[in-house]
């Protein structure tokens, strides 16, 4: 039981902290809460799953290690709260609506892109079998290429027009242009259910949730009643997306039950066990591929790969190769446990640095890079989504932007200046 005591109130104390600090639903407390929740689950997950029953009798050294690199990685979180952010500093309407437009553009081509693609997988006659070949030989509908490339870029990127979508309407900028955005980040649930995913449902969803949350300062009380309603009508048809896939895969109602509680609790027990296992790792081919490749090869890579499935095969344990255990299992089995807190510190201290004059007003880039790397860390619940080249290429434009946030926009261009006083709106 101490294995499950000790993460769960480490976590639960820095949620409260932040409950407590900020009286009210904040992105600090959406990104830390969904990790104690999944702590909390595990529990429940090791009693009803027989796959997990193992470690309910045994303490795993990586159920110390699993908050405390949690906590790191949330020192932003607790040492900023979104009642600090009361200024924003966007571009002039004019000057956004063409970088907008550019957005839209290049979501109409991820469309064009991926929709025919979908339209095919869901055509299959069998698709729990279609996503065993795909995962084992490729998907047979989609080659890589340059329009592959900026499709999955541009969609992999859909925070950039959902976060403009609520700039827009908190600045009172073109409705047409704010919805055209809207619009536009659809393009990432229609990326993964070309590969038959149904991460892009939740992920979207999370994302809508913490801009909405960020933002609410910035809105009317006319707009939050939309959004309230927005949200509520499109609930449902992500859920129905997420669970007619969940059926597909795994058949019966109790079975896409378990599956669902694996989806929120396997992933603090899959990196504790890891932690145990006398295994090689893979230096960077699993998370950071797009670096690994310069240096190395794709035949190494795969060699890698084979090695560390093969001692999780000797020692009974197979499943954790197709399991989750957020984006830090991903990185311990790349770099081991000194890899995994040196990341994380990496991670930490660019973050804080980036975002440290937001106290005095936030302008468009570190705007959208705090929103940006909090989706990186919401994603993380489940694993390092950016794990492909696409991904590495997310996370090298996010931290690009965040440090251009690092220069006054001021003295580049007039900005227009937004403000939380809700008295100024009607």
């Amino acid at each position: 039981m101490l294995q499950f005591i000790f993460p769960i109130t480490i976590l639960l104390c820095a949620f409260l902290f932040v409950v407590l600090r900020d009286k009210e639903t904040s992105t600090s407390g959406l990104i830390i809460g969904l990790y104690t929740l999944g702590c909390v689950f595990s529990f429940i997950v090791s009693l009803i799953d027989p796959k997990y029953s193992y470690f309910v009798n045994r303490f795993y050294l990586g159920a110390l290690y699993y908050p405390l690199a949690l906590l790191i990685l949330f020192i932003p979180f607790l040492l900023i709260s979104d009642k600090y952010f009361t200024v924003m500093y966007v571009l002039p309407e004019k000057y956004l609506n063409v970088c907008s437009l550019i957005i839209v553009l290049l979501s109409l081509v991820s469309y064009t892109y991926f929709i025919p693609i979908v339209y095919k997988v869901l055509s299959v006659d069998d698709l729990n079998n279609f996503r065993h070949v795909m995962y084992l030989d490729g998907h047979p509908y989609i080659q890589e290429g340059l329009i592959n490339t900026i499709s999955g870029v541009t969609a992999t990127f859909f925070i950039l027009p959902l976060t403009l979508f609520f700039v827009y309407i908190s600045a009172d900028f073109s409705a047409k242009m704010a919805k055209l955005l809207l619009i536009s980040s659809f393009t990432y649930p229609i990326f993964v259910l070309a590969y038959f995913g149904r991460d892009g449902f939740v992920f979207w969803l999370f994302a809508f949730f913490f801009n909405f949350i960020f933002f609410r300062r910035f809105l009317t009380d006319r707009f939050k009643s939309r959004a309230k309603i927005l949200l509520l009508g499109l609930t449902p048809i992500l859920i129905f997306g997420f669970m007619f896939i969940s059926f597909i895969r795994f058949g019966s109602l109790n079975n896409v039950i378990l599956s669902i509680l694996n989806y929120i609790g396997q992933q603090f027990i899959n990196f504790s066990t890891s932690i145990d296992i006398d295994t090689q790792h893979r230096f960077g081919s699993r998370s950071f591929p797009l670096l690994f490749n310069i240096f190395s090869d794709n035949l190494t890579a795969k060699e890698l790969k084979y090695q560390y499935d093969s001692a999780l095969y000797s020692q009974g344990l197979e499943y954790i190769s197709w399991s989750w255990g957020t984006l830090l299992l991903d990185f311990y089995q790349d770099f081991a446990l000194p890899g995994v807190f040196l990341l994380v510190s990496v991670f930490t201290i660019t973050t804080c640095f980036y975002i440290r004059n937001g106290f005095y007003g936030i302008n468009l880039f570190s705007l959208v890079f705090y929103i940006g790397y909090s989706q990186v860390l919401l994603q993380g619940f489940f694993y390092f989504r950016q794990f492909n080249n696409v991904g590495n290429l997310y996370l090298i434009i996010l931290f690009c932007i965040g440090f251009l946030g690092l220069f006054r926009v001021s003295t580049l261009i007039n900005t227009t200046r937004i403000d939380s006083n809700q008295d100024l709106k009607d």
